[in-house]
Parts: C-alpha cells; structure tokens; sequence
C-alpha cells in the first residue's frame, strides 16, 4: 500500500486557500487529493495532530526532548 500526504500547519490559512489560483483547489484539506489519480492513497493532516498523536503514543518518553523543542519552537 502506498499512501502520500501533505502536513500543515492549522494556524497557516493562507495555505489552506493557496491553490485556488492555479487548480481550482478551494480548501487543501477536503480537496488535494483530487490532483492525484490512481490507486494511492492521498492524506492531509495537520501538524498539530501529528505532535499530539506523537504526545498521546510515546509511552517510554523516546521523543520527549523532540516533543519539548516542537512546544518551544512552534507553541504547540
């Protein structure tokens, strides 16, 4: 199985309506998938879901130090 995705920042909404223009796109998040045909999977997500998923998974505390720079970083 071969899946592609596209991370983004939530707080960034002139993304989410920067492909308008140029494809037609009018939100990223509903509407990138559609650029591709065939049979691999497209995904969006966002990076505040992936810190959270990371945060909610890390049970030995492997990425903590990671998880502490991303919160500084990018008040997340």
């Amino acid at each position: 199985m071969i899946v592609s995705s596209v991370a983004y920042d939530l707080r960034n909404s002139g993304l989410m309506f920067s492909l308008d223009r140029s494809t037609g796109i009018t939100d990223l998040r509903d509407e990138w998938s559609t650029l591709f045909s065939g049979k691999a999977g497209f995904m969006t997500f966002t990076h505040q879901a992936w810190v959270d998923w990371v945060r909610e998974h890390d049970r030995q505390g492997l990425w903590k130090d990671w998880l502490e720079y991303i919160s500084r970083r990018y008040a997340m």
